[in-house]
């Protein structure tokens, strides 16, 4: 199942299964208002993208589903400023 699921991310990323992807894939910044930023490049339309946040990465919290467009490069930023704070790209096929 570890295999399917990283085989899926790295579809639904447009990632080489065969190359390391240590600058591709999606990205975790700070945005110049302070705030946790996730960029990802969403590459499938059958497939679900959700940007999640946590303060104790145990209760997760959905920011965006789906954001951006098919073929495009999303920023999707934090709604809170507190710390600690968490983000995570969640894909699944629906």
């Amino acid at each position: 199942a570890a295999v399917a699921h990283a085989a899926l991310v790295e579809d639904a990323l447009a990632l080489s299964p065969h190359e390391p992807d240590a600058t591709a894939g999606p990205q975790i910044g700070l945005g110049t208002d302070g705030r946790l930023t996730a960029t990802v490049y969403r590459a499938r339309a059958d497939v679900t993208y959700s940007v999640e946040a946590s303060t104790d990465l145990v209760q997760w919290t959905t920011l965006a589903t789906n954001p951006g467009s098919i073929g495009a490069t999303v920023t999707v930023t934090d709604t809170a400023t507190t710390s600690p704070r968490f983000l995570r790209l969640r894909v699944s096929v629906p």
